[in-house]
């Protein structure tokens, strides 16, 4: 990590770890590490803001580490002396959960600038003043945590938050918070973006959900959003812009439709030993035809085959976890399952592909039976999801 110096005994920090040298395990799905916080300040007074930041925030559950940009002012432990440009050090910990820089809100702008991409994958960007007497949320309000994030440390600080998201500031819905709050994925940025426009120019916007909404009462709703219970009924609504909340590709009713996609999906997987990983990934196409891969969130089969390699390739290919259970676990997986005598001969149970999808989605709900193709046989369950409007 170049320029990053310490003047205290424990070794400098390695790329993105700990001060110890270890790593950090916890990243969301964008790749950042949410819970480290990057701190830096630039004097003296400048010092003892960002320890109180820091204090606090290690008490919420982040890790923070603390940093001085300064030639005027002694980098004693805990800080660490950044001698590089500031632009080179954002860029070095854009991986970040939680950046916050405790000067002048320019310097923040100018060290970041360069590395900005999208509110997707950027880390929150906050920026306190020397004085406390404002916090703002500079970069990623909403899907980075931003906003939350000034406000809260803001009570704590007996500062100003200077929240100016456009829909916080006439306390409408943010789609995005909505997403992030319910593990949902957003398919387009674009189509979020005219959901804001539109609520906030007093339109109506539509919404469908294939999962079960907690509260769908009046007084829970949004202002500027209608809730429909069928797809069919949000499809006769004659709304133009509306949100779908599910698993499925081909779900538009409305003329124009964001589509909010949730984790959950688990696909088990049983086959023949040695099955060609091209044979696996093809009944895995086969079996979410009409599903959004996006929504898969494990592979699931039998502990005989934990060391199958084109189960592993393919969940490696997705960036899923690949979970496996003995055969007396799958035996007592409770539902109606298509039965084999010679799988269980072979493993002890009678179906292994929709059983083991069944218990990694936590005894979902199995969504497509059993599918078998040369060898291979999958499955499809979704969790025991639920939508809530806070």
């Amino acid at each position: 990590m170049g320029g990053a110096k310490w003047t205290g005994t424990a070794a400098a920090p390695e790329g993105c770890g700990h001060t110890d040298g270890s790593r950090i395990r916890e990243k969301s799905g964008s790749g950042k590490e949410d819970d480290r916080a990057e701190i830096v300040c630039f004097s003296e007074n400048g010092k003892q803001t960002a320890r109180e930041a820091a204090d606090y925030l290690e008490r919420q559950g982040k890790k923070p580490r603390l940093w001085l940009k300064s030639r005027y002012a002694a980098a004693e432990a805990p800080f660490y002396l950044v001698d590089e440009p500031l632009t080179d050090w954002a860029g070095v910990r854009w991986e970040c959960g939680l950046l916050v820089f405790v000067g002048a809100l320019g310097i923040a702008v100018r060290a970041i600038a360069p590395h900005v991409k999208s509110k997707k994958t950027d880390p929150a960007v906050l920026v306190l003043d020397e004085g406390k007497h404002f916090c703002i949320p500079l970069l990623s309000g909403h899907l980075g945590g931003a906003n939350e994030a000034a406000l809260e440390l803001a009570a704590r600080m007996g500062s100003v938050p200077v929240v100016t998201t456009a829909t916080d500031i006439h306390s409408l819905f943010a789609v995005d918070v909505f997403a992030k709050k319910n593990g949902l994925q957003i398919d387009s940025m674009t189509l979020a973006k005219e959901v804001s426009a539109a609520l906030l120019a007093g339109q109506v916007v539509g919404v469908y959900s294939e999962l079960p909404v907690e509260n769908t009462v009046a007084s829970s709703i949004p202002r500027g959003l209608t809730v429909y219970g069928t797809e069919q009924e949000a499809a006769d609504g004659g709304l133009p812009l509306g949100i779908y909340i599910g698993y499925r590709t081909d779900s538009t009713p409305f003329s124009k439709t964001l589509k909010l996609v949730p984790d959950g999906l688990t696909v088990g997987i049983g086959c023949r030993k040695g099955a060609a990983a091209e044979t696996v990934a093809d009944l895995f196409n086969q079996v979410m035809e009409g599903l959004d891969v996006r929504a898969v969130g494990r592979l699931a089969s039998i502990e005989l085959k934990k060391d199958e390699a084109g189960i592993r390739k393919l969940a490696e290919s997705l960036g899923v976890s690949f979970v496996t259970y003995d055969s007396e676990a799958l035996k007592k997986v409770s539902g109606t399952f298509s039965a084999s005598a010679f799988v269980k001969d072979v493993t002890g149970v009678d179906n292994v592909c929709e059983r083991s999808a069944v218990l990694a989605a936590g005894n979902g709900i199995l969504i497509r039976k059993k599918r078998l193709g040369r060898g291979v046989t999958a499955a499809v369950a979704a969790g025991n999801r639920r939508i809530r409007f806070e």
